[in-house]
């Protein structure tokens, strides 16, 4: 009778341990997973019948009743730290609690884009023009300039607001190159020689110089026309 009552009593202790290996990690801006192994088999006293989750923030209640070693928590805040412990169950109670594991939720995706928007703003004015300007065209002015014109480049591309333009003229025959400002969309270049064909690139200087346009060919007028 009396190893019968102490084989009972054995069956029906609580855990001596709380659960081991406890790792709590944040999935987002709100939610976590906590999950645990069950105490050591020696330790048990008995087969576990579920897990107390205490944790400090309300969540449906205070303490949650788990009959697994997984569970995952929703409805939290954004970038707030948390703690969780917890205890194993048998029939005859509830085993001792481990030491808290902390967490911190993610910051919220809205964080980031504004973060994002940030930089984009900080590059927007710390770069050159994106883009070349648009639509060159050049014609002969005379037998000794040209005039060559354009259109501004994407508003989105110009990052910033526009100083001044760079323009460089090659003369074909030569070789030989010349770069002019201009704060308009047009310029007229002198001084050439009759007949002559010139390259004509241009492109937008903000704080610093973008990519030049494509290549426009002119040739100057016959002399004496």
């Amino acid at each position: 009778m009396c190893f019968c009552v102490a084989f009972h009593l054995l069956l029906c202790l609580d855990p001596t341990t709380p659960p081991r290996n406890i790792h709590a990690s944040a999935n987002g801006s709100t939610e976590a997973t906590v999950s645990w192994f069950s105490p050591k088999l020696g330790e048990r006293n008995g087969i576990i019948t579920h897990y107390s989750i205490d944790k400090d923030f309300n969540v449906s209640g205070a303490v949650l009743t788990v009959s697994g070693t997984l569970y995952t928590f929703s409805a939290l805040e954004e970038f707030v730290q948390y703690s969780v412990k917890i205890a194993a169950a048998t029939s005859a109670g509830l085993g001792p609690y481990s030491e808290e594991v902390n967490f911190t939720t993610f910051e919220a995706r809205k964080s980031l884009t504004i973060i994002l928007l940030a930089s984009k703003i900080t590059n927007f004015f710390l770069s050159g023009p994106s883009s070349a300007p648009q639509s060159v065209h050049g014609v002969f002015h005379s037998s000794t300039a040209i005039r060559f014109s354009w259109s501004s480049p994407p508003p989105l591309d110009i990052n910033g607001v526009i100083k001044y333009y760079v323009v460089e003229v090659t003369e074909r025959r030569t070789g030989k190159s010349w770069t002019f400002f201009a704060v308009k969309l047009v310029t007229y270049i002198s001084s050439l020689h009759p007949y002559y064909l010139y390259d004509c690139v241009v492109a937008a200087h903000t704080i610093g110089t973008g990519p030049f346009s494509k290549t426009v060919t002119i040739q100057t007028d016959e002399q004496g026309r």
